[in-house]
């Protein structure tokens, strides 16, 4: 009994997830719930913390978003001089990494 509602919790949980219309770049980064990346986002320092979320929000201190707060000019990624520099960029796409 316990598993099967263990079972639907996670899935609606999953469901309601997808069906979220905000939080676009979190879901390029997790597409569904994870209790061991859970345990991990909460167990490192808070700077530590403070850039996970901030890489999942896209609101980490990269060009992008840096240049939309009026803090730089140019939106482009530092280290390949190519594309934005966004998180998924950053993390994902960068060519220079």
């Amino acid at each position: 009994m316990t598993s099967s509602v263990s079972s639907w919790a996670i899935h609606e949980q999953s469901r309601l997830w997808q069906a979220l219309p905000k939080c676009r770049q979190a879901k390029l980064f997790l597409n569904t719930p994870d209790k061991g990346l859970a345990r991990f986002a909460l167990s490192p320092e808070k700077k530590d913390l403070r850039n996970l979320v901030g890489l999942l929000t896209d609101h980490a201190d990269l060009n992008r978003h840096l240049k939309i707060m009026g803090l730089r000019n140019e939106a482009v990624c530092r280290l390949c001089q190519d594309e934005e520099e966004t998180s998924i960029h950053f993390v994902a796409q960068c060519s220079a990494q």
